[in-house]
C-alpha cells in the first residue's frame, strides 16, 4: 500500500511535532555520502536547519577501485589495502580544498541562506537561494533499521532522478541530509535508484551537547545570482 503526502500534510505534521519539541534540544546527524569520505555535519533545532560540508577520512562501506582496468566496489582492506589507503588519503585532499560554510534553512521553508566566505567592495552579503519544492513522496510498507532507529521507505522522483529515502519518527524533528525534506520524519539514508549517489547517516547525537552556529545577521541579502554577478564583476575588474 502506498500513500502519497502532499505538502500540506507534511507542514501540519511537521509543526506539531515542533510544537512538542524542548527549546533547548537538538539532534546532530553525520551523514557520509554514499561510496565517498566526505558528507556533512547537520544540526536540527525547534527553528532550523543547519549544515556544513564535513572533510574526513570517513572510510566508505564499499571503496570503487579500477583494478586491470575494471570498475570495482569493494571493502576489502586485507586485500586492497595499499589501494583503499591511497583512494581515501585522495579522497580527503580533494575534500579539504572545498570551502565551508554553515547553511541555514527554516522549518517548513524552501529558502537558504548563508554568510559569504568573502566581502565584495569592503560589503558583506548573507546569500539567499530558494530550493525546489520536495514534497510529494510515496510512502512505502517496506522498513529498515538504521542506527538503532526503525525506518520506513519513501519514493519520490526529482529533477527527473528517483531517490529512495528511510526515514523514522522516532528523533521527533523532520528533515534529511542536506536539501531533502518534505517526509513526516528525518532520513536517516537516501540514495538514488541506480545506488551511485546518496547519503547514510553514520552518526546520531540526541539531545546535541555542544555549542550551536549562530545564524548570519550581519550583511546585505541578496539572490545567489546577484552575488554571483558582483563575484564575476569583481574577477574581471
Amino acid at each position: 500500500m502506498r500513500v502519497v503526502y502532499l505538502i500540506v500534510v507534511i507542514t501540519i505534521l511537521a509543526t506539531k511535532g515542533y510544537a512538542q519539541q524542548n527549546d533547548k534540544q537538538a539532534l546532530y546527524i553525520q551523514y557520509q555520502r554514499i561510496n565517498k569520505t566526505d558528507g556533512y555535519h547537520q544540526w536540527f533545532t525547534r527553528d532550523v536547519t543547519v549544515y556544513s560540508f564535513l572533510h574526513g577520512e570517513i572510510p566508505p562501506v564499499n571503496i570503487p577501485l579500477v583494478i586491470d582496468g575494471k570498475l570495482i566496489y569493494t571493502s576489502d582492506t586485507v586485500v586492497y589495502k595499499e589501494e583503499i589507503k591511497e583512494y581515501i588519503k585522495n579522497e580527503t585532499l580533494k575534500a579539504r580544498k572545498i570551502k565551508q560554510v554553515d547553511v541555514f534553512r527554516y522549518n517548513n521553508s524552501d529558502i537558504i541562506f548563508y554568510q559569504a566566505l568573502k566581502k565584495i567592495k569592503g560589503k558583506n552579503y548573507i546569500v539567499v537561494d530558494t530550493l525546489k519544492k520536495m514534497s510529494e513522496w510515496e510512502i512505502e510498507d517496506d522498513t529498515t533499521t538504521i542506527l538503532g532507529y526503525k525506518c520506513q521507505k519513501a519514493v519520490t522522483k526529482f529533477y527527473n532522478t528517483t531517490y529512495i529515502a528511510y526515514f523514522t519518527t522516532d528523533l521527533h524533528f523532520v528533515g534529511g541530509p542536506k536539501n531533502f525534506r518534505g517526509l513526516p520524519g528525518i532520513i536517516l539514508k537516501v540514495v538514488t535508484s541506480d545506488g551511485k549517489f546518496g547519503f547514510a547517516a553514520t552518526e546520531i547525537q540526541y539531545p546535541y551537547k555542544g555549542e550551536l552556529t549562530a545564524m548570519p545577521t550581519k550583511g546585505v541579502k541578496i539572490s545567489i545570482n546577484e552575488f554571483s554577478k558582483l563575484e564575476e564583476a569583481e574577477k574581471n575588474n
